[in-house]
C-alpha cells in the first residue's frame, strides 16, 4: 500500500506503478491542476472567445475537441468543463494561452509544478496529451495528480460531472453538450455492486492515443 501523507490518499492497489507510460488525455488532470494554480478561481465567469488557429492546430491534429467553434464566446468554467469532461484539446489549448499567453509557456509551468509534486517520472510536451516520446509519466505519478486534484474543490466538482451543458449562445443554440469520457460508461458502484467494496468511484480521466492505449 502507498501513501501520499501531503494529500492523504492512500493507494489500494497498483501494477507496473514505475513503468514509464504515455499518458495520452490523462495529461489534462495536471492542465487542470496548473491552470487553477496560477490564475485561481476568481475568474471561471470571465468570457474569451475561442481562438481560430489554436482550434486549427487541434483539428489538423486529429485532437479529441469539445466542440468549441471558431470565435464563440464562452467561460473559462465552460473551458474546464471541455476539458475534462469531453477531453477537449481545443479547451484545454485556450486554458494554456489565458494563463500563460502561449502553450509553450504553460508547459513550462506544468513541468514546474510537476516537480513541486514530487512527480520524479514525468515530463509534458504539451498540455493536451498528444503523443510525444518525451511526453511521459507513470500510474504513480499520475495517481499522486489526482490525489492533488480531488482535495481541490473544483477540480472534484469538475471530474465527478457526467453531463455539463454549456450556456446558449449563437454558435450553439442549445448550449453545448459535455460528456465525461469515463463516468458517462459507468455508475460509480461498479466496485461496490461486484464486489461488496465499500468503495465509489467519484471522478477521474481517461486518455487514449494509438502510442498509449486505452489510459
Amino acid at each position: 500500500m502507498w501513501e501520499n501523507p501531503e494529500n492523504g490518499c492512500v493507494l489500494l492497489a497498483e501494477r507496473n506503478a514505475d513503468a514509464v507510460i504515455f499518458p495520452a488525455s490523462m495529461t489534462k488532470i495536471m492542465t487542470m491542476l496548473t491552470y487553477l494554480k496560477l490564475c485561481g478561481a476568481e475568474h471561471l465567469q470571465d468570457t474569451v472567445t475561442m481562438d481560430s488557429e489554436l482550434l486549427s492546430y487541434a483539428w489538423q491534429n486529429s485532437a479529441s475537441c469539445a466542440g468549441f467553434m471558431e470565435f464563440e464566446e464562452v467561460t473559462v468554467e465552460e473551458l474546464l468543463y471541455g476539458t475534462m469532461l469531453p477531453s477537449g484539446a481545443d479547451a484545454a489549448l485556450m486554458l494554456a494561452k489565458l494563463a500563460s499567453g502561449s502553450e509553450a509557456a504553460f508547459v513550462a509551468e506544468m513541468n514546474a509544478y510537476a516537480e513541486e509534486m514530487g512527480l520524479s517520472h514525468t515530463h509534458f510536451v504539451n498540455c493536451t496529451g498528444l503523443y510525444d516520446n518525451i511526453h511521459y509519466s507513470t500510474a504513480q505519478d499520475v495517481a499522486i495528480m489526482l490525489g492533488y486534484a480531488i482535495q481541490d474543490p473544483i477540480c472534484a466538482k469538475l471530474m465527478s460531472t457526467t453531463v455539463y451543458i454549456t450556456e446558449p449562445n449563437p454558435h450553439h443554440t442549445n448550449g453545448l453538450t459535455l460528456k465525461s469520457t469515463m463516468l458517462s460508461r459507468m455508475t460509480g458502484n461498479e466496485l461496490r455492486e461486484r464486489y461488496g467494496l465499500p468503495i465509489t468511484v467519484v471522478g477521474g480521466k481517461t486518455g487514449y492515443t494509438d502510442e498509449a492505449g486505452q489510459c
